[in-house]
């Protein structure tokens, strides 16, 4: 039996680690955010959104955890968008 989990957080990568979880699907937060506020302003300048915008979540294996394009969705620079 595979153990999938669902999003991140400190306990759920270290049970990747560990092999207790075989995978996980995380979503992308920053990008979400970022395509509901230009849809907003589309809305507000009187346009059309799309409304519905199917985002690819992201399969994170044991294999691929240290790949920098996981590593950058699972522990963004928050700096960058805080300071």
């Amino acid at each position: 039996m595979l153990l999938v989990g669902f999003d991140s957080s400190p306990t759920l990568l270290e049970d990747l680690q560990s092999g207790l979880i075989d995978s996980l699907v995380v979503q992308d937060p920053f990008n979400m955010g970022y395509e509901s506020v230009k849809a907003a302003v589309s809305k507000l300048q009187g346009g059309m959104p799309v409304k519905i915008n199917n985002m690819p979540p992201l399969l994170v294996s044991k294999e691929n955890l240290n790949d920098p394009t996981v590593q950058k969705q699972l522990k963004p620079d928050l700096d960058k968008y805080l300071k």
